[in-house]
């Protein structure tokens, strides 16, 4: 039953996800690359900040485990998408090879460097 409890969790977080995203989608329907690109790093800060939240704070340490997955995997795991990113550096990279590796290594030092920053100061504010 808990497995159930926990999957439904992740389950509702993850529509949550993709129900944001596909809207910031909807709004910017000819320019895919960028929204998915700053969905990709504001998600990975977000991911960063609850984990260190979640991890160092006081107040987040009786944070159940349904919450911290519908937040976490959840949530932020159906908000961003590393499917659509590869989608879209498969196809720059049929016209534009450097421009899609440059895209693809920014996006993924700035998602790592954003995960990071999140980290840190969700840790520095939890232990306030």
């Amino acid at each position: 039953m808990r497995a159930l409890r926990l999957s439904a969790c992740i389950f509702a977080g993850a529509f949550l996800g993709v129900v944001i995203r596909w809207t910031v989608l909807w709004i910017f329907p000819d320019t895919n690359l960028w929204p998915v690109f700053f969905i990709n790093i504001v998600g990975s800060f977000l991911l960063g900040w609850f984990t260190g939240q979640i991890n160092h704070s006081h107040s987040w340490s009786n944070v159940s485990d349904q919450t911290r997955l519908f937040l976490t995997t959840g949530l932020l795991g159906g908000l961003t998408t590393y499917s659509t990113f590869s989608l879209d550096i498969v196809g720059l990279a049929a016209t534009q090879i450097i421009w899609a590796l440059g895209f693809a290594g920014l996006q993924l030092f700035l998602g790592i460097g954003a995960a990071m920053c999140g980290l840190t100061l969700g840790a520095k504010a939890g232990r306030r």
